[in-house]
């Protein structure tokens, strides 16, 4: 056994290592840094678009409901003029049993 085969493919190794390219790290923290950069301006774009979007959402609705107050604090006070009868009642009390439903619920 003599050493001379293992000394030849270590040379082989080092040749081809020197004869690939070598590893531009600062190029590839450049393009990490870009795509991170890129992601971010996507999400605050997102993020503000969605914004943007909800608070005119949410301005209709408070339009709307400030409608519905208004019409309703304009809508005279009158007593009915003929009491409705209740077509549920047939003349049966529930307090027994609001009472025990009640007592159910604390528990």
């Amino acid at each position: 056994m003599t050493p001379e085969p293992v000394e030849e493919e270590a040379e082989e190794v080092e040749e081809e290592m020197a004869s690939e390219e070598k590893f531009d790290a600062e190029g590839f923290k450049a393009d990490i840094l870009s795509a991170v950069s890129e992601l971010i301006k996507s999400e605050i774009a997102a993020a503000q678009f969605a914004k943007t979007e909800k608070v005119s959402d949410i301005e209709k609705a408070v339009g709307l409901i400030t409608d519905i107050v208004e019409k309703m604090a304009a809508t005279p006070k009158e007593e009915p003029s003929k009491k409705v009868a209740n077509p549920f009642n047939k003349g049966i009390d529930y307090s027994d049993m609001v009472e025990k439903m009640r007592a159910i619920t604390k528990k």
